[in-house]
């Protein structure tokens, strides 16, 4: 299994202010396999993603990428993770209007030093 997610928890807030987002969530996902996640405003679809991205951290259970336990990570292994693993496309202001997402894309792999061509490899449509 290349993504699991066991009985995630998270809640925000404390006492009488408490907002449980995600409350006991399990799934599994293989490699290549496409996954939507769809919702409300408000449903834990970006604290979710932000978990399992290691932005965040979950109250309780865990996430397992390619083998790796983000919880068991301190920040310098959290950010190769990150590198290895994942790519973001934030909400449009994060982005450069004039640009494709391929585009934008392509700009943060450059900036992260890689070199010429390899970004090719790194943004995929």
């Amino acid at each position: 299994m290349f993504l699991q997610v066991h009985n995630l928890r998270k809640s925000y807030g404390e006492k009488t202010s408490r907002v449980d987002v995600l409350q006991g969530l399990s799934f599994e996902l293989e490699k290549g396999n496409i996954c939507t996640l769809l919702g409300p405003s408000g449903s834990g679809k970006s604290t979710l993603l932000n978990i399992i991205g290691g932005i965040d951290s979950a109250d309780e259970g865990y996430i397992s990428l390619g083998g790796e336990r983000t919880q068991d990570m301190g920040e310098k292994q959290l950010t190769l993770y990150r590198r290895k693993h994942l790519g973001y496309v934030f909400q449009m202001y994060n982005l450069i209007p004039n640009l494709t997402v391929r585009e934008n894309e392509g700009r943060s792999s450059h900036r992260r030093r890689y070199g010429p061509g390899l970004e090719k490899d790194v943004v995929r449509p």
